[in-house]
Order: C-alpha cells, then sequence, then structure tokens
C-alpha cells in the first residue's frame, strides 16, 4: 500500500513497529536479590514492564524503578526499544526514591532525600524549604547549567541519585 492510498494527511505522526511478533526474554534482579524472567516484545513501554514484574512479584511497581546498565533509570513513558533493549539483557530494580544534593553558592551542601524520577521541580524546592527555611518563591534551582522549571520532574532533566543540583 502507498502513504496516499491510506488518506494519511500531510503532518500526520505515524508509528513504527519493527516486527509485531518479535518477543524478548529479558531478566529483572529484584530488590530482594532474586531474578525474573519475562517474556516482552520491544515496543512495551517501561511500565508496561513493571505491571509485568509485579504480577510476578508482588511487589509494587510504584514502589522500585527499572534500570539498565550503570544505575540509569529508565523513565516508565519510554519503549524497550528506545532505551535498545535486547534478548537476555538484565535490568535490575531500584528504589524508588533515592538522595540528590543541593549546593549553595557558598558551597554549602543539604541532602534531599525520598526523591523520585516524577518528583516535579517544584516538589524538590519544596523539600528544600523545609530543611533550609529557603522561601520556594527565593529559589531557583539549576542543573548542567540550565534553569529548572517548576513543572517538569527530575526524569526529564535526567538528575538521578547522587546527583548535585545548584540553587
Amino acid at each position: 500500500m502507498t502513504v496516499a492510498s491510506l488518506e494519511i494527511q500531510n503532518g500526520a505522526t505515524l508509528q513504527m513497529v519493527t516486527n509485531p511478533n518479535d518477543k524478548l526474554s529479558i531478566s529483572v534482579e529484584t530488590l530482594n536479590g532474586g531474578t525474573v524472567v519475562v517474556e516482552v516484545r520491544c515496543w512495551h513501554t517501561v511500565v508496561q514492564v513493571k505491571e509485568i514484574v509485579e504480577s510476578m512479584t508482588n511487589c509494587s511497581s510504584e514502589d522500585w524503578d527499572l534500570s539498565v546498565g550503570m544505575k540509569m533509570r529508565l523513565r516508565d513513558s519510554k519503549t524497550l526499544a528506545f532505551y535498545d533493549i535486547k534478548e537476555n539483557d538484565i535490568l535490575k530494580m531500584l528504589p524508588a526514591s533515592y538522595q540528590i544534593s543541593v549546593r549553595t553558592r557558598d558551597g554549602k551542601i543539604t541532602k534531599i532525600e525520598g526523591v523520585k524520577q516524577s518528583d516535579t521541580i517544584r516538589a524538590v524546592n519544596e523539600k528544600y524549604f523545609q530543611q533550609t527555611d529557603v522561601p520556594v518563591n527565593r529559589q531557583r534551582l539549576m542543573f548542567g547549567g540550565q534553569i529548572l522549571e517548576d513543572n517538569k520532574d527530575l526524569a526529564h532533566y535526567s538528575i538521578e541519585e547522587g546527583f548535585t543540583i545548584h540553587v
């Protein structure tokens, strides 16, 4: 079939599926040190994989994130193909909440516990306020030379466990 025969309009978005019959067998290392093997498809999102693993382990998927390689947390909305996950790859569960640091201009560091990839920058501002009494409206957080927008989440900026942001 041609694009014209499908009456696809100019500016339309197409979704490419490589092969709907392809299945991947991947392993997931659990928080308690066990391993589960799951059968997935490359177009599955990370959240779909987490739901499959949750059904096999009874571990609430809200309590952990998936990672690949050196602790890189996978974003729930992205597909396995986005991360180039292949047959027999090993993913690892990480606790969903973690610690980041906030550094002031004078070098003082405040540790912020219990942040999640889904936390907005505004939520991080509020956690920083709770620990320092610096009003949220007097804070401007930066990471990698970029001012962080209140409505974006930590995942948007790829802020991981142990990273330092600046105020």
